[in-house]
């Protein structure tokens, strides 16, 4: 079974994320259990975290949210890993990989570019302010720049929203869609509605997105841009400066990395499979070990990852997979 929580924990304090956390943990639960008709104790919890986060934190904040049923002892494994599993369970990858290999997870709001060799995590390196809603905002900012007044009505924003993302998830597979929003508002002279129609296409969207990179991305990404290439001005030298990035701080070269993996429902986007492309096939002269998955699949490669963990295996940071002790 499966759900998807409508829950954000960008720009959230540690407190409430912690709170949010739990509450995610129950839902997810209690709505897996109702529809499986199975009991909590048949349940092995396999969480999936951006790499690097403090595994006992997670176990914390897992039996906080289970309160006086924590008797079930969740397994944490790095969402790279999982995508990777998750990738050779629909064969999309070989099962053995010796190789090291990239995964580009694209959030919501966050990108993580991981390095992965045997199951561990090598070297990650977070993409603040770059994800699905990057192209959400984005559109927000087209429908505000047509009628400004939007900027500052707070009941008409909420919808201004929702249009706003129903028109990202139509470009993923069309060149251009249209935006309706009746009665968005009030002409404050003639006392008469207002109604928004425009017309948006992936084209601007996607420029809006190049302008993005110089303004947001760029600035705040110096740590995460290799100090041997100039500063990017699109979204293709982007990951091509931080892959290297990447890849210089590992030690590896790009003729060691075997395959490069795309996951995450903000990697749905046209520029973000095709910018891709371009980076990989400039750092390795062609496009053999590319692996960008249908657009359903990219965001479920996670989930199918952890579920394939088997029962007498657990996940440790350094080692990878461990065989339970008898």
């Amino acid at each position: 079974s499966s759900i998807q929580l409508p829950y954000s924990l960008y720009n959230t304090n540690a407190d409430a994320a912690k709170t949010m956390v739990s509450t995610i943990i129950q839902s997810a639960l209690v709505h897996v259990l109702d529809q499986t008709n199975t009991q909590l104790g048949q349940v092995r919890p396999v969480l999936c975290t951006s790499p690097g986060l403090d595994e006992s934190t997670i176990t914390t904040i897992f039996d906080d949210s289970l309160g006086a049923d924590a008797t079930i002892s969740p397994t944490y494994i790095p969402e790279p890993v999982a995508a990777i599993w998750g990738a050779q369970q629909v064969q999309l990858l070989p099962d053995l990989l010796e190789r090291h290999v990239v995964v580009v997870d694209v959030g919501a709001h966050v990108t993580s570019i991981s390095l992965v060799q045997r199951n561990v995590v090598l070297q990650s390196l977070p993409l603040p302010k770059f994800g699905g809603e990057t192209f959400v905002h984005e559109i927000i900012q087209l429908i505000v720049d047509k009628m400004p007044s939007l900027a500052h009505d707070a009941h008409a924003l909420p919808r201004v929203y929702q249009a706003a993302q129903a028109a990202a998830a139509e470009l993923n597979t069309q060149t251009r869609t249209t935006i309706n929003i009746p009665y968005i508002g009030m002409n404050v002279k003639t006392k008469e509605p207002l109604h928004l129609t425009m017309e948006v296409s992936r084209s601007v969207v996607q420029q809006a997105l190049q302008n993005h990179v110089q303004r947001v991305l760029v600035p705040n990404a110096s740590h995460q841009l290799s100090p041997h290439l100039p500063p990017p001005t699109d979204l293709s030298r982007l990951w091509t400066s931080v892959l290297t990035c990447l890849l210089e701080n590992s030690n590896v070269t790009p003729m060691q990395v075997s395959h490069l993996l795309v996951v995450g429902g903000g990697a749905k986007q046209a520029i973000v499979s095709d910018s891709l492309t371009s980076t990989w096939t400039l750092l390795t002269g062609n496009t053999h070990g590319l692996c960008i998955p249908q657009l359903g699949m990219r965001s479920e490669l996670v989930a199918l990852g952890a579920a394939s963990l088997l029962p007498n295996y657990h996940y440790n940071a350094q080692h990878g997979l461990v065989r339970n002790e008898e």
